[in-house]
């Protein structure tokens, strides 16, 4: 019996350590960041996301859902809602992106024009541009500086369900993209 011990090492033991370790830290850490995102102000959120978008929003990607055309990761953290995703185009072009389903267009209108109002407050220095959307029927806004990336920007539009319309909201931090 003790012979099988002659050919045990202890390295074996280190790579099983860290997969436990990371297991007991790795959600917990996304919660906790969760927690100060929710403690934190929307203008203090914006702060801390248009810094973000500097380095890729490296700091805020979790887990890699990504498909055959984006690179896509869920957010560690959703500074709106509960469907918070980054996004990375073609060319390395990288934002933080936030969707809300509606039920109405009523219940839409509502959640953009408070959302509108809190981002607007932060947005000191900033260039609004009110604007219909080009591929439909809806509006946006965005928030921007000239010449300089992020831009910031709310979109609502109808979206067909299976079997009713629902209103879609989408909250962007990042290069511009008119297309929605």
């Amino acid at each position: 019996m003790r012979q099988g011990f002659r050919y045990f090492n202890p390295l074996y033991l280190y790579p099983m350590m860290l997969l436990v370790l990371s297991a007991c830290t790795g959600p917990g850490n996304n919660n906790s960041m969760q927690a100060q995102a929710n403690a934190m102000t929307a203008c203090e959120k914006i702060d801390r996301l248009v810094t973000a978008y500097d380095q890729g929003f490296k700091g805020v990607q979790g887990r890699n859902i990504s498909d055959r055309y984006m690179m896509i990761w869920d957010a560690k953290v959703n500074a709106v809602g509960d469907n918070c995703e980054v996004w990375q185009t073609g060319a390395a072009k990288t934002s933080y992106v936030c969707t809300r389903i509606a039920p109405s267009k009523d219940v839409a209108e509502q959640w953009y024009e408070r959302d509108f109002n809190s981002i607007d407050a932060c947005m000191d220095g900033w260039v609004r541009e009110d604007l219909p959307r080009q591929d439909g029927p809806g509006r946006r806004t965005v928030w921007s500086q000239p010449g300089v990336n992020p831009q910031v920007s709310a979109h609502v539009f109808p979206t067909r369900g299976a079997f009713k319309e629902h209103w879609t909201l989408y909250y962007f931090v990042g290069d511009r993209d008119d297309r929605f």
